[in-house]
């Protein structure tokens, strides 16, 4: 991410907001980063008030500061709002310890963010074969996004009590990326395409579909558009690296 401009708004002693840009997604982001040290139990407290807010935690990088961030300035001031008298009557009863798979799966998420910048970066596309790893690298950490938002979802959904049947037995990274491929058509795509991109899942089983459906109001990136900016179409893991082969998903 590369830091635009920084608009500093205090809406109360615990937060400030900053305006930055997501150098990937090429959208502007708007960080509430946190101004006093909070226990561990708040801090989850607050990563659920912000998801349903339609926000995320987002980790420090570069000259960006770690923090909750929405996609716009109005979001970033409701979630940054001083505590109403409900909610001071909420942070006085003791919250329910974590789970552990919760914890887990939270730190598979976070760890996932190098992994998703360095996909996602700019790469030379000067000659066919560039193109072609670029695009997969695109693709690569387009499913990178969809993995973290799925196990950040389902841990919420730990928490909530609220985790689908088909994926109680959900606790490592490879089990829901092998879940949220997508099918790739290479019917008229030439050697160094990697094809179209048609959206539909790779995987058909119940996890993956419980996990499509977990992050269905999640904001994700269609990657043909940006792909398409550097001349290079969209799709199919065509490289041994990335079969698409419905077979692979986990069983």
């Amino acid at each position: 991410m590369q830091q635009i401009a920084t608009n500093v708004l205090r809406t109360r002693p615990r937060f400030t907001i900053e305006e930055h840009m997501h150098s990937s997604r090429g959208i502007p982001i708007f960080i509430c980063a946190i101004d006093d040290r909070v226990d561990r139990p708040e801090f989850d407290a607050l990563r659920i008030q912000a998801r349903k807010q339609g926000g995320w935690y987002s980790r420090p990088w570069k000259s960006i500061p770690g923090g909750f961030a929405f996609k716009n300035r109005a979001a970033a001031e409701r979630f940054a709002e001083p505590a109403g008298p409900d909610d001071k009557e909420e942070t006085d009863t003791a919250p329910e310890p974590v789970p552990s798979i919760c914890t887990k799966l939270r730190g598979l998420a976070d760890e996932m963010e190098c992994e998703i910048e360095a996909s996602l970066a700019e790469r030379s596309t000067n000659t066919p074969m560039q193109r072609f790893y670029a695009a997969l690298a695109w693709i690569h950490g387009n499913r990178l996004l969809r993995t973290q938002a799925a196990l950040r979802a389902l841990a919420d959904a730990h928490i909530a009590k609220t985790v689908p049947t088909e994926l109680a037995d959900i606790a490592r990274k490879s089990q829901v990326y092998d879940r949220l491929g997508t099918l790739f058509d290479r019917s008229s795509a030439g050697y160094y395409d990697v094809g179209f991109d048609t959206g539909a899942p790779q995987c058909d089983d119940p996890a993956a579909r419980a996990l499509w459906r977990l992050i269905g109001t999640e904001d994700s990136i269609d990657p043909s558009t940006e792909l398409k900016q550097d001349g290079i179409s969209t799709s199919a893991d065509r490289a041994s690296e990335y079969p698409v082969d419905v077979r692979e998903c986990a069983g």
